[in-house]
């Protein structure tokens, strides 16, 4: 494998780990900063209510004392950057989104012939989809289809109580479920999409441009202009599950492959979508 993929991914990983690291290190000293804040909110209400016989009293030191004491207190305690929630939420949703191409990788990996690659590919097609539950996505792609329409948070309660008892075989009755919940999605997205009574039809990219919550020319704008092509990719992969053609045991159809190909796209598109 090319050492510079590797290189991009560690970096990733590295400025993720790094982040949360700072954070931790930050809430270890949050309640000596609470304690701070309220010693200095005392000083200023006392100041403030400050009689002004106190005049006469020897206290101009205050004022060295005080401009010294912040300059020392910016410069160990630099101020937390003031996040945009939905930026962060839209560039999180997006690296989750790269996720989903790294799996297609290496779960399409196991179809060749080395039991080297095979082995490979198992070990960590299973860790992709043990993360999946253990992040909850399910639940978070069936509330978020909730918010689009409460039928396609029916029909997808549906799709998970059949895969838990197939999981791993192919099965035609889940794949035509997931297909038809990514036929109604999409159209419940271009209706919310459509201004005007007169305008009967429009496409995806113009569905994006009203409904994406990133600006245009965004990455995650960009993503989600590309998940159209997945959405048709996907489509066409369970219909020839559904119909049971071709199927060898190849990732292409393998039903486990497709139902966290579909958890995952459902839950960028939908990530990344205005729904109000």
């Amino acid at each position: 494998m090319d050492d510079e993929i590797r290189k991009v991914a560690q970096d990733h990983q590295a400025y993720l780990e790094a982040w949360l690291e700072s954070l931790e290190q930050a809430m270890t000293f949050a309640p000596a900063v609470k304690q701070a804040l309220e010693v200095k909110k005392w000083e200023v209400d006392a100041l403030i209510e400050a009689p002004s016989t106190i005049d006469e009293l020897p206290i101009s030191q205050l004022a060295t004392l005080y401009s010294e004491d912040f300059l020392n207190l910016k410069r160990s305690l630099p101020e937390i950057p003031q996040y945009n929630p939905q930026l962060v939420a839209t560039a999180l949703t997006n690296t989750v989104a790269g996720g989903t191409v790294t799996y297609n990788f290496v779960r399409f990996a196991g179809d060749l012939p080395e039991a080297q690659t095979k082995a490979w590919s198992a070990k960590y097609s299973t860790m992709y989809h043990e993360m999946q539950t253990a992040h909850g996505r399910s639940l978070v792609v069936r509330n978020l289809l909730h918010n689009v329409h409460a039928n396609l948070a029916a029909e997808f309660d549906e799709i998970e109580i059949d895969f838990s008892f197939i999981f791993g075989q192919s099965n035609q009755s889940v794949a035509i479920k997931m297909r038809n919940v990514l036929e109604h999605y999409k159209g419940q997205l271009l209706e919310k999409a459509i201004k005007r009574p007169a305008e009967q039809k429009i496409d995806w990219t113009m569905m994006v441009e009203r409904l994406c919550l990133a600006p245009n020319g965004s990455i995650p704008y960009h993503q989600m202009i590309t998940q159209e092509t997945t959405w048709r990719h996907l489509h066409s992969r369970l219909t020839e599950a559904a119909k049971n053609q071709h199927w060898k045991g190849g990732a292409a159809t393998d039903i486990t492959t497709l139902h966290a190909e579909f958890i995952d796209h459902l839950y960028t598109v939908l990530s990344l979508i205005k729904l109000s």
